[in-house]
This record gives C-alpha cells, sequence and structure tokens, in this order.
C-alpha cells in the first residue's frame, strides 16, 4: 500500500504536468495560428505595399463579383491610368479552380457605355500562384469623351459567361479620368 506522502506527491507531480503541458501546448498552437499567413493574406499585403498612394482609393473603386468559385476583385486605378491608357488591378481567389489557365488580356474587354474595345490588353501577373492570382491589367487606347460610365468585362472564368466590373464618371472627380 501507498503511503499518503507518496499520494501527496504523485498527485502534484501529475497536476504540475498538467498544468505546464497546457500552457506550453497553448503556445505552440497560438503561436502556430498566428504565423500562418494565407496565400490570399499575402496577395492582399503586396497590393497595399505595391500603391501605397492609393490608400482608401480601394473602398470606393474596387468591385467584387463573387459567381461560381472564383472571387475576382478589379479596381481601377486612375492614378496609374491617363486619357490613353486605363489600369486595372485585378485579385482572383480560389480554393478550387487553377488561374493559371486564363490568359485575362485575351478574354477582356472595356467599354464607355455602349462603345466597346476588345484589343490593346497586357496582363502584368504580380504574383502567380494557381488559386491566388494579383496584377495589372492595362489597356491602351482613348478614353472616350463624355462617357458616363467605364465597365471593364472579363469572360470566362470559372465558366461564369460574364463578369462585369462598372465605375461611374462622377466616382472619379479630381481625377485624370473625369
Amino acid at each position: 500500500m501507498l503511503k499518503p506522502k507518496w499520494i501527496i506527491i504523485t498527485v502534484l507531480v501529475l497536476a504540475v504536468g498538467g498544468v505546464g503541458g497546457y500552457f506550453i501546448t497553448s503556445a505552440v498552437i497560438s503561436g502556430n495560428s498566428a504565423s500562418e499567413t494565407t496565400n490570399g493574406d499575402k496577395v492582399s499585403e503586396a497590393s497595399k505595399q505595391m500603391r501605397p498612394e492609393a490608400e482608401g482609393v480601394e473602398n470606393s473603386l474596387t468591385r467584387t463579383q463573387s459567381e461560381g468559385a472564383v472571387v475576382v476583385k478589379a479596381t481601377l486605378l486612375p492614378e496609374k491610368s491617363t486619357k490613353n491608357k486605363l489600369v486595372f488591378e485585378i485579385v482572383m481567389n480560389t480554393h478550387s479552380v487553377n488561374l493559371l489557365k486564363y490568359d485575362i488580356s485575351n478574354i477582356t474587354d472595356v467599354s464607355f457605355g455602349t462603345e466597346r474595345a476588345t484589343q490593346n490588353f497586357k496582363w502584368d501577373a504580380t504574383s502567380k500562384d494557381s488559386h491566388h492570382i494579383m496584377g495589372y491589367l492595362m489597356w491602351n487606347g482613348h478614353v472616350k469623351e463624355g462617357y458616363e460610365n467605364i465597365s471593364l468585362n472579363i469572360k470566362g472564368i470559372d465558366q461564369i459567361p460574364s463578369r462585369v466590373f462598372s465605375w461611374q464618371k462622377n466616382e472619379l472627380k479630381g481625377t485624370t479620368l473625369y
């Protein structure tokens, strides 16, 4: 039979070990979850670093389309655009579609009301992860005078026939596009 002294010592060792193990496990788990960064987070952070002068623009000039399994965000960048060039930041995120198979410059058009332009696009991808892509889509052409809105149409991503992103002229006051 165990003496009461050994029972007390055993209980104390188990209690200290259990409490210590709990704190160690908690520290390891919280340390891992705090350091894990998803590719989507990396893309968002890269966007902020690449366009620090556009802080706050994303709230009013970013359009999001979430049909299907791909979320597409398009931001018109007036600070990089002129009357002869439009620049859009495109961010696409998914968990199931290989986004690298899409040639963004060939599946996009821009329009000013009813006038549509399908050529003179250049796609410059800044991240090339198959499920999280970010880059700049540039259109070289003349922005139609007297337009009421600018629309960007990206076709065929994840079998969605058309994803249209539009910006009204009055949203662009104070820029070279107004």
